[in-house]
């Protein structure tokens, strides 16, 4: 079960909640991924990398948990990936995430 998100959360600035963000998804990979091959090499469906990384890089944390909890409820290879190619894309093309 995903964490809940917590109240304080709608509160944070949008670099904080893309954070928050950015966390349940390595939170996800180290929970649900550890041993998927390929993992940061292998695509995820592009559509749907594409809405996961908007939500993060909005920092729209309820919208990356309801992803989240879908991927988890499928439980595949192919949501391991999708989280995975998600993170890369945030990584290489979103402002500072500290400063």
């Amino acid at each position: 079960m995903p964490p809940a998100l917590p109240p304080a959360a709608a509160k944070l600035p949008v670099s904080g909640r893309t954070a928050a963000s950015l966390a349940l998804c390595l939170a996800y990979l180290s929970e649900m991924a550890l041993h998927t091959e390929g993992i940061y090499r292998v695509p995820g469906a592009s559509r749907a990398v594409g809405e996961l990384s908007g939500a993060i890089c909005g920092g729209d944390v309820a919208r990356t948990l309801e992803i989240l909890s879908s991927a988890r409820a499928a439980g595949d290879d192919d949501s391991s990936h999708l989280v995975a190619c998600a993170v890369k894309r945030v990584l290489r093309t979103h402002e500072p995430l500290l400063s």
